[in-house]
Parts: C-alpha cells; sequence; structure tokens
C-alpha cells in the first residue's frame, strides 16, 4: 500500500487527521482571545498568546512526526529522498511551491542567527516569551504553515475553520465594542484608550484578525 492511500485509509490515520484539525481551531481560537489582567501578568498581552502558539505548534510537531513513523513502517520507498523524488513532489501541485519558499525563508533566518553578533538574541528573542522575531519564533510559524498548507484538505475542513474564524471574530469584536464604551475587564492602566484594540493589545492586528 502507497503511503498516500494509507493516509486516508488507515483508522490511525484518520485520527491523527482529525488531531491536527482540533490542533489548528483551538489555535484559530485560543491564541486570539487569550488575555489576562494587566495586574496578574509580567509582561505585555502577547505572553498568553505565545505559550499557546508554542504549546500547539509542538503538538503539531509530535503528530507530524507520529504520522510520518506509522506512514513509514507501510512505504519503505518514502525513505528515500532522491532529486528525482523532490522534483516529482514540486511538481505534483504548483502549490507546493509555496512550502518551497517557506523553506527558503527559514534557511534565510538560520543563516542570518548563524552569523549574528548576538546569536542568543537572535535565537529566543531579546525577551523570551515575547513575540519577537527570533528563530525559536519563526520556527513555531513555519510548523503551522506547513500542518495547515498539508493537511487542510477537505471542504468540510474548510467550513470547521471558518465557524471557528466567525466565532473568534465575534468575540475579538464585542471586546472591542465593550472598550470602546470604557468596559475592559483586562486593563488597569488609568489612561483612556484612544482607540480600540479588543483582546489582540493593538489596533492594527485586531483590524486584521477581523478582516479574516
Amino acid at each position: 500500500m502507497q503511503a498516500s492511500e494509507f493516509l486516508y485509509t488507515s483508522p490511525a490515520n484518520r485520527r491523527i487527521q482529525r488531531a491536527f484539525e482540533a490542533g489548528w481551531i483551538l489555535a484559530v481560537v485560543l491564541v486570539p482571545l487569550a488575555s489576562w489582567p494587566e495586574s496578574e501578568m509580567l509582561g505585555f498581552i502577547q505572553i498568553p498568546k505565545v505559550f499557546l502558539m508554542r504549546t500547539i505548534a509542538m503538538y503539531f510537531l509530535a503528530l507530524l512526526a507520529l504520522e510520518w513513523a506509522i506512514s513509514n513502517r507501510n512505504d519503505s520507498s518514502s525513505n528515500k529522498f532522491t532529486s528525482n523524488r523532490i522534483r516529482h513532489y514540486l511538481q505534483a501541485h504548483p502549490s507546493r511551491l509555496l512550502l518551497l519558499a517557506a523553506g527558503l525563508v527559514f534557511l534565510a533566518n538560520i543563516f542570518s542567527v548563524a552569523n549574528s553578533p548576538i546569536p542568543a538574541i537572535g535565537i529566543l528573542g531579546i525577551d523570551v516569551g515575547w513575540d519577537t522575531y527570533g528563530i525559536a519564533n519563526t520556527t513555531g510559524f513555519i510548523i503551522f504553515f506547513y500542518t495547515i498548507a498539508t493537511h487542510l484538505k477537505t471542504t468540510a475542513q474548510v467550513q470547521h475553520l471558518i465557524w471557528a474564524l466567525t466565532l473568534a471574530g465575534a468575540i475579538v469584536g464585542l471586546v472591542a465594542i465593550g472598550q470602546h464604551f470604557g468596559i475592559d475587564i483586562f486593563r488597569n492602566a488609568p489612561f483612556v484608550l484612544t482607540r480600540a484594540h479588543s483582546t489582540l493589545g493593538n489596533s492594527i492586528f485586531a483590524g486584521s484578525f477581523l478582516i479574516m
């Protein structure tokens, strides 16, 4: 049995596919909504979001490893990573060139860190808990991109994702409306907000999320 057939006929792999879908739906709902009262948080609003993003990225990485192990057990030829195999993989569908582009971006980040005068900042960022451009955060984004690009395939999955975005967007919008009228249970700063940022910490980020 070929690995591509096994991915859709094996009960174990069908469960893995559902686990992937549960992961990105949780990310779509929890990451934008994650917040905490400022008086009880050591840092900015992004701290719980970064924690959730990295945790779900590690969850995806574990599922990818499990999927790879199961498929390789049933198709020994998948271990042969030849140039012809890679070329065939990329030519099978033009969208796979996006995966190649993402891989090149990741390699550029690794090259940048390798030549950085302060590698520690390049790896973890200026603050390990913040959403910076360190390789740790970039790796999480690449894992998210690869997982969704290779596993979001069915109409039902797209519909579930749209419903999750709609739910999260509605809550983000309601919180922003409350902030506009001075109601915000998460803030304890004395100054008045001039622009509502909802649970995203930045009005531009909030608007970008609502556009989706």
